[in-house]
């Protein structure tokens, strides 16, 4: 190493604190070797060292290492005849230390040579010093010392004892430790006694004042806890006594005494006491003591091998019970007996019980998930024992505040989450694997009570997050059956948005429930109560029905209170395979906590996308149209579910959904429209399927909100939750997802039908399905955010219906952004904000709300631009922006009023109300013979009916208002619509294309606003509106559109087409109808179009209209054969469709009618292919031969009707006879299958079964008696049947005094002897009462089947059963108390069966058994 002076900086820096020991190692020696090496730098090197000397007189290592240094380079210094040369700056240096530094001078004097020594002043003579030396180390290392153990040492020991118990009962040096000590040090010295032998003689003393002060304690019945030396004083002195002598061997001592002892219980006091006292190093200790941890990972592994193989048998049929009794005692356990008595494992125990964990929770961190898990009811508890007297310190004096019934502290009593996190966290952790906690549900109460508080000032952290996470909501588990601590878990959790509660419930069910966790790091109780939860909701499910569900909905939330995951895993896997336990399941959850309820919501999250179970389930049947049964059966319960409980969270469900129309998946909007049906109460909306709407209903759908509740459920009202309404459309108006759905709905189309590159092909039936679901679902949930009304005439709700109008304006792009940023058709862009339009005028102008919704709609200012965008310039040429506003901003609601409609519902809640007050008035208001209070039940719905009506009688009349003025705004403006000196067709077919034909896709209620808007153009005579010209193009293109529609759509087409086409037919069969309702108007006239025309615009005539409706016949006619004839399934469902709708105008010639018929024969045909499409075409025939009946064929000639009425009539007459001709033949069969049932009756039978069912001993054929205990056969029998005794049915009767008499032996005297003879010979009954007996029978039809017979005798052995018995078994006797008796068998041994000798003749004889 070359020789430099380091800076003075590095020393300083290498002296502070620890330094770095290496680097101050080899700056010192480079001082050192400065100064022994001759030159010039030697000086300056010793002024360097002398300028830290403060610093090493501070820092002891730096010291050691200075002192190393020197002895290294004063031993390498050459020798000169046997002596070492020094150099005086060496010396100097040294002369200064030791004067400077006091502590140098004993290892100067260990490491120096004696020369050097004696040169620095520390030897004054050289020689003496040497002598010294070899004194010391004979007496040090050669002497043998030997103890008399006879005479001077068992004196000492003596003196020794005498003056320990002396000094402790002392008190007058107690505070002096020092003299005590002396004492015994001195006692030592002179009696060379041996310290070790003298400290265990302390030690035993220790063991007998610690044993006294304990059994002290248990005399007391104190509560445990280590000897305090404030409290007993002779443990301070001995303590003292025992800290003043050598302790290097006390580690050692104390396990020698552990291995020959045999009460280790004392030593293992004495050791906590002295690790207590910091007098003994317990890692030191331990170290002495046999090998623990290899101990307890064995036990640990062997009790988890054991623990896990449990669980694994939990889930296993065990077919044998001899193999199960087997098997359990097999199971003995792990011993754990070595490890308990270890004395480390004890040890550790003691501690704990004296309240001492901080000791050795960092000297066994590894270990304290072992110890908890293999003794819970010890180790765990006293840990979760030091938790909460911890918490209890912190609190103190709040203790009450902790129990309040709002279950939260008080803010200026709150402890900090900090604090419970580092106070709490650790340690349970510590014994989450053991499920100890079950065992101090106060603590977890506690704990549960104290981080609800803190919640309410202090946002989570991380930390409390992963708290909750691993141990809070795992350990819920164990307290089965409890809903006070999921009520408290509840309150922590309900303060965090869903995703931090879903992610929470995620974590808790890990990769798997039950036994599909056994992998997982799931604790094994958890994992056993999964099973045993799983087994019990599976045993009540299996016993849940209507009858019984009171008991099944308790046994349920019993089970859903600890294990929630796997209950509702378990129900939601019946549901999705069982739909019509969706009622029943949501009413069992009744008494389901919040948890529990918000668990559940999770669970249906994750079956939906597939993270829940049933992963890469198919979403469509195996016919790749229909969505499945598991899903339909889902979306049935949610709504359901969300219906009955209106709190429960239903964001999760909304961003799911959100997230998978964002993706062009529409599979799950059946969830959001059941959740509007079924929870919003919006299930009236809901037309699909279009083509099955009725005219009632269509008409219905033009008036008020109220209006189409009453007509699209035929006056059966449907009730709904206002509550779960509210709560569907407050989600959906928070954070603008109702708005952002509607947008996203109204793009869907079009990616669906377009956007197919690099996805699989789709049937066009499913994409058509798909198309459909997304219009009718937006429509839905677009009537449903904009109801202003909600349901109520409160000022409340009408308020509230104001805010949500205006919160939905405010969400929603302006039209122009509608139409540009979002790339939406000009239909659908209007769709959107039609809504906006009324209820602007409905708005409170209070407020800004009005102003709101206008620029929602579109700018103020109405910009070039933003009628560009809305119409292109060859539109706007022929076609004013007016008519195209006015035509886009009305609905039905407006342009036409459904007074018939309202009058019949009005007329019909008025009988309704009749009814029910005639009903109140026919039963008396207190219940009695088991009547219930039909008053108090009919009190809601007679409240209901008489509300209603008053409604609707006020909604008309506003209608009738509202349509006067939009009639009138539009008349005002009808002028301007089209401009002058146009080309009427060009203009008609330019409001086909922009107006008509896309709002007419858009649902039946555009449909039929369509029409009537059409019509209300022509009734006003608008200038420049052709209606001849309009129908002729809506006619041809609408039909030819067939081909390239969805069935919403064709169902949409065929609403316009049956409109209009009433109204033509009308014109083209009844001439004064056409000159007063198109001859001669503006809507008539139309452009010579011909050959040889000359272009002008004329007027049509009646034969020319005719001549133009013959064209438009013809041309929906073959557009319907066509479809019919198509191979595609979607076109001859679309024609059927629109034939269908418009089966009561059209077809109207005979021609096309008679070739409607015919092609549908094939269809018809069993082995067609679509069943559905063989119903319709079935459907429509008949509604087709009903129409030609009714005369909607009107070009039908009168001979042609009537050569068709003789050839049905014919037909008829032909039918009747092949049947009379069938009955006859019938009947014959049925009398030789009688007569020869009567020669063969007995074979094969005989006495084993008794007599054929043909001799009236059937069930459903057995003799009854008729009321006089004469038995009557059944009139049902066409075939002579043989007559069968009284006594074969009627055993006994009672007479006029009651008592019972037997009948048998009179009875054979009146026994027939011929197999034929008439029915007469059963009694002597007159054949008139007979008969009206018979008649009676008939007129009770299947309840004469159940006639009540007369009590069997007593003694009677009657045939076992071989099935259960039914309510109503004709195999049974209904007896007068209510019971059941079983008829006797006729092959009994019993005087009431006894025949005739005479009878009986050809029979084989009778067998007995």
């Amino acid at each position: 190493m070359a020789t430099f002076i380091p800076p003075l900086e590095d020393l300083r820096r290498a002296c502070v604190g620890n330094g770095e020991l290496g680097m101050a190692r080899d700056l010192f020696q480079s001082l050192l070797k400065a100064i022994i090496a001759p030159s010039s730098l030697q000086n300056e090197a010793k002024d360097r060292i002398m300028q830290i000397k403060a610093q090493l007189k501070e820092n002891p290592k730096i010291s050691d290492i200075v002192l190393d240094v020197i002895w290294l380079e004063t031993s390498m210094i050459e020798t000169e005849n046997g002596k070492s040369t020094y150099p005086e700056p060496l010396i100097d240096l040294l002369k200064s230390l030791v004067r400077d530094i006091p502590t140098l001078h004993g290892p100067l004097l260990e490491i120096l040579d004696a020369s050097l020594l004696k040169m620095i002043g520390i030897a004054e003579s050289e020689p003496d010093l040497q002598k010294k030396i070899r004194l010391t180390n004979t007496q040090q290392y050669y002497r043998q010392h030997k103890f008399n153990l006879l005479v001077e040492e068992s004196e000492g020991f003596a003196k020794f004892l005498y003056t320990v118990c002396m000094l402790l009962n002392d008190r007058q040096i107690v505070n002096r430790n020092e003299r005590g000590s002396a004492i015994l040090l001195r006692l030592i010295g002179t009696f060379s006694l041996d310290p070790n032998r003298c400290l265990d003689i302390l030690l035993d003393v220790l063991d007998r004042e610690l044993e006294a002060v304990n059994s002290n304690v248990s005399n007391k019945s104190t509560t445990s806890g280590s000897p305090s030396t404030d409290d007993y004083p002779r443990l301070k002195r001995l303590l003292q006594l025992i800290n003043g002598m050598p302790l290097d061997k006390l580690p050692a001592l104390l396990a020698f005494k552990l291995g020959r002892c045999q009460d280790i219980n004392r030593i293992l006091c004495s050791s906590a006491f002295l690790v207590l006292h910091e007098v003994l190093n317990l890692s030191e200790f331990l170290t002495w003591l046999p090998e623990w941890a290899d101990v307890l990972e064995s036990a640990y592994n062997a009790t988890k091998k054991e623990e896990r193989e449990t669980v694994k048998a939990m889930g296993r049929v065990k077919l044998s019970s001899a193999s199960s009794k087997n098997t359990d005692e097999q199971a003995k356990g792990v011993d754990l007996s070595s490890l308990n008595n270890h004395p480390a494992t004890r040890l550790i125990l003691l501690l704990l019980r004296w309240n001492q964990f901080s000791l050795v929770e960092g000297l066994f961190q590894p270990y304290w998930s072992m110890i908890c898990c293999l003794f819970p009811d010890t180790f765990g508890c006293l840990i979760c024992d030091v938790v909460m007297d911890s918490l209890n310190e912190m609190l103190k004096g709040e203790q009450q505040a902790l129990w309040t019934k709002q279950s939260q502290l008080k803010p200026e009593s709150a402890l900090s989450m900090e604090e419970i996190l580092l106070t709490s966290v650790q340690k349970l952790e510590y014994t989450r694997d053991s499920g100890c906690i079950v065992l101090r549900p106060g603590l977890y109460c506690k704990i549960c009570r104290l981080l609800a508080g803190v919640l309410v000032k202090e946002r989570p952290s991380e930390e409390f997050i992963n708290f909750l996470r691993s141990f809070i909501l795992p350990s819920l588990g164990l307290f089965k059956s409890h809903p006070s601590f999921s009520q408290e878990v509840w309150k922590i959790i309900e303060h965090f948005p869903y995703q931090t509660r879903y992610s929470l419930y995620s974590s808790w069910r890990g990769i798997g429930l039950e036994r599909n966790a056994i992998l997982s790091d799931k604790p094994l109780w958890l994992i056993q109560g999964e099973i045993l939860a799983g087994k019990d909701a599976r045993h009540a499910l299996k016993r849940l029905s209507k009858d019984t569900i009171r008991d099944a909905c308790r046994a349920i939330a019993k089970v859903c209170h600890s294990h929630p995951l796997v209950v509702f895993s378990t129900i939601l896997g019946q549901i999705e395979s069982y739909d019509n336990l969706v009622q029943v399941m949501v009413d069992a959850l009744r008494f389901a906590t919040p948890l529990s309820l918000d668990v559940l919501a999770y669970c249906i999250l994750g079956r939906l996308d597939g993270t829940g179970g049933g992963v890469n389930r198919s979403r469509l049947k195996d016919d790749g149209v229909n969505v499945s049964q598991w899903l339909q059966s889902l979306e049935s319960f949610i709504g359901a579910l969300y219906k009955h409980f209106p709190a429960l969270e239903l964001g999760g469900i909304m961003a799911y959904l959100m997230e998978r129309v964002s993706t062009g998946h529409v599979m799950e909007l059946g969830v959001l429209r059941m959740l509007l049906k079924e929870s919003g109460g919006w299930a009236f909306a809901d037309y699909a399927p279009a083509a099955s709407l009725s005219s009632t209903q269509l008409e219905g759908r033009a008036g008020s909100t109220l209006l189409k509740r009453e007509t699209m459920s035929f006056g059966v009202f449907q009730r709904f939750n206002k509550k779960a309404s509210a709560s569907v459309r407050r989600v959906l108006l928070n954070d603008d997802i109702g708005v952002k759905l509607l947008v996203l709905l109204s793009q869907l189309p079009n990616q669906i039908i377009f956007e197919t590159k690099g996805k699989p092909s789709k049937p066009v039936k499913l994409i058509g399905n798909l198309v459909d679901t997304c219009q009718v679902t937006t429509s839905m949930l677009l009537g449903f955010l904009t109801d202003a009304s909600h349901d109520n005439t409160s000022s409340d709700s009408a308020t509230q219906g104001a805010n949500d109008i205006s919160s939905f304006a405010k969400s929603l792009p302006s039209l122009l952004a509608l139409h540009d940023e979002y790339e939406l058709d000009v239909a659908s862009a209007w769709m959107l904000v039609r809504p906006l339009l009324r209820s602007k005028v409905a708005l409170s102008t209070g407020d800004n709300s009005s102003e709101v919704v206008s620029t929602a709609v579109r700018p103020p200012d109405l910009s070039q631009e933003f009628k560009d965008s809305m119409l292109s310039r060859k539109i706007s040429k022929h076609m004013s922006f007016s008519l195209f506003e006015y035509f886009y901003s009305f609905t039905l609601y407006d342009v036409c009023c459904p007074e018939d409609i309202y009058k019949s519902e009005i007329d019909r809640l008025e009988k309704e109300e009749e009814r029910i007050n005639r009903q109140k008035s026919s039963f008396p208001l207190t219940t009695t013979h088991g009547r219930p209070n039909l008053e108090s039940d009919d009190a809601g719905e007679l409240a209901r009916v008489k509300n209603t009506g008053a409604l609707l009688a006020a909604d008309l009349k506003n209608q009738k208002v509202n349509v006067a003025s939009c009639k009138e705004a539009i008349a005002s403006k009808a002028g301007f619509f089209f401009a002058p000196e146009i080309n009427l067709r060009e203009a008609a077919s330019l409001f086909f294309c922009a107006c008509v034909y896309p709002r007419c896709m858009k649902g039946p209620d555009d449909a039929l606003y369509c029409a009537r808007f059409v019509l209300l153009l022509h009734s006003l005579q608008v200038p420049g509106f052709s209606t001849m010209h309009l129908l002729d193009i809506l006619t041809v293109a609408t039909s030819k559109s067939l081909f390239g529609l969805t069935e919403g759509e064709a169902a949409n087409v065929s609403i316009l087409l049956n409109e209009l086409w009433m109204t033509v037919s009308k014109w083209r069969y009844d001439e004064n109808e056409f000159n007063s309702g198109l001859g001669g108007k503006v809507g008539s006239k139309m452009v010579d179009e011909g050959d040889n025309s000359s272009g002008e615009i004329t007027s049509i005539s009646y034969q020319q209209f005719i001549q133009m409706y013959n064209k438009w016949h013809a041309a929906i006619g073959m557009t319907a054969l066509g479809c019919l004839n198509s191979k595609e399934y979607i076109h001859a469902r679309n024609a059927l469709i629109v034939l269908t709708r418009m089966v009561g105008s059209f077809p109207t010639r005979p021609r096309l009618a008679n070739k409607l018929l015919s092609d549908l024969q094939p269809m018809q045909d069993e082995n067609f292919p679509f069943a559905d499409l063989r119903a319709s075409a079935q459907a429509y025939s008949i509604q087709l031969l009903k129409a030609r009946d009714e005369g909607v064929w009107k070009e039908e000639s009168a001979e042609a009707v009537k050569a068709r009425l003789s050839k049905e009539k014919a037909a008829a007459a032909a039918r009747q006879k092949k049947a009379e001709e069938q009955m006859e033949q019938l009947k014959l069969d049925s009398e030789k299958i009688t007569e020869e049932i009567g020669e063969k009756e007995s074979w094969g039978r005989g006495e084993r079964r008794g007599p054929y069912r043909s001799l009236g001993l059937d069930d459903s054929r057995a003799a009854r008696g008729n009321g006089s205990g004469v038995a009557v056969s059944d009139s049902r029998s066409t075939h002579s049947t043989p007559p069968i005794a009284k006594d074969r049915v009627v055993s006994n009767h009672r007479d006029a005094t009651g008592s019972t008499r037997d009948d048998s032996r009179a009875a054979k005297d009146r026994v027939p002897t011929a197999r034929n003879d008439p029915p007469s010979s059963l009694s002597g009954t007159p054949p008139a009462a007979r008969r009206e007996s018979e008649q009676d029978s008939r007129a009770r039809g299947l309840e004469g089947r159940w006639q009540k017979a007369p009590n069997a005798e007593p003694n009677n052995r009657g045939a076992k059963r071989s099935r259960p018995p039914s309510p109503a078994d004709p195999g049974e006797i209904i007896q007068e108390d209510g019971g059941r008796n079983k008829r006797p068998r006729p092959d009994t041994d019993d005087s009431r069966h006894q025949v005739a000798d005479d009878s009986r003749k050809g029979y084989p004889r009778r067998r007995r058994r």
